[in-house]
């Protein structure tokens, strides 16, 4: 059972123990000392230098929660499993991509690309941008350059966590600062904790087993709502009974939903095995509140195989 420390607690404990850093330049100078012993334990600077590519397939599982009206007095609470892949690939020194694929709780198939090639970076096909005004119908520019801006973000970071954890660094584009704050507990065991801030100013938290020095994994804090989904039982054609079926639903997401709360997403990485020279985690696990959300095993990695250049090729842009 994976154990997360929410940041409240966190936070107290870091300031409590004699080895948290006291100030901004002994924290940013102990943050690389603990990122060169990682990388000394991945495999070496020799080895980590001779990398040119790096590719790796996986396969997850979602546990997803649902809620589901059966009739306009029945409810249910239930539970479902969704299963997906990903392939994820990286071209150094710029150059990273994320095809995932997985099955949704309405039977379809939800498949996207994430890209980075230098200082772009993008998701195909791009989400539907989502109106700011009151007439929720109503679509601007503000709106969709603000959406487009927000998935170049979110493929930048996703693929960041795969940079740091293989490779111990991020692509040459992303100015990071690191500095350490101190060490946490994860399961009974002490884990170093860097603090890495983006350019963007996102923060998020880069975890060290404390004695091998190896990756353990990220957590990454948000303010938002994580709502249950609704679902409507199919039923015959009947007008009548399907308008009060929907009131229903809409009923229970009225009821269920809260304002945006702070929580806590750890993605954890285990079970490394040696490919290439390189130390590499063929599991990754993300729990949301220590919820386990996600499950994801690694089955291939290719260290310094070929890569097609044109798959980095960005978009046209859009007008």
């Amino acid at each position: 059972m994976l154990f997360l420390i929410n940041r409240a607690e966190a936070f107290r404990d870091v300031q409590q123990q004699p080895s948290a850093a006291t100030t901004d330049e002994a924290g940013k100078a102990r943050a690389q000392e603990l990122l060169a012993q990682a990388r000394a334990a991945v495999g070496g600077e020799n080895v980590l230098a001779g990398i040119k590519s790096i590719a790796a397939t996986a396969r997850s599982r979602s546990f997803v929660r649902y809620v589901l009206v059966k009739s306009p007095t029945q409810v249910e609470e239930r539970e479902k499993v969704l299963k997906g892949k990903m392939k994820i690939e990286f071209l150094l020194p710029d150059k990273s991509r994320r095809v995932v694929s997985s099955s949704t709780l309405w039977g379809l198939r939800d498949t996207y690309t994430e890209v980075t090639n230098g200082t772009r970076a993008w998701r195909d096909p791009p989400l539907t941008a989502a109106s700011s005004r009151r007439e929720r119908h109503v679509i601007d520019v503000s709106d969709f350059e603000q959406s487009l801006a927000y998935q170049a973000q979110t493929a930048r970071h996703n693929l960041e966590i795969y940079s740091l954890t293989w490779l111990l660094q991020a692509p040459p584009n992303l100015a990071l600062e690191y500095r350490y704050i101190g060490f946490l507990t994860v399961d009974g065991t002490r884990v170093d904790t860097i603090e890495v801030t983006s350019s963007d100013k996102f923060k998020s938290y880069f975890l060290f087993d404390e004695k091998t020095h190896l990756p353990v994994g990220f957590v990454m804090n948000f303010v938002a709502t994580i709502e249950d989904p609704v679902l409507i039982v199919p039923s015959p054609f009947d007008s009548r009974y399907r308008a009060r079926l929907v009131a229903k639903a809409r009923q229970e997401i009225a009821s269920r939903s809260r304002p945006p709360w702070r929580f806590s997403v750890f993605v954890r990485f285990s079970d490394h095995h040696r490919i290439g020279g390189l130390l590499l985690p063929y599991r990754m696990t993300v729990t949301v509140d220590k919820r386990l959300y996600e499950e994801w095993k690694f089955s291939r990695f290719s260290v310094n195989g070929s890569l097609n250049p044109k798959n980095y090729k960005p978009p046209p842009q859009q007008k």
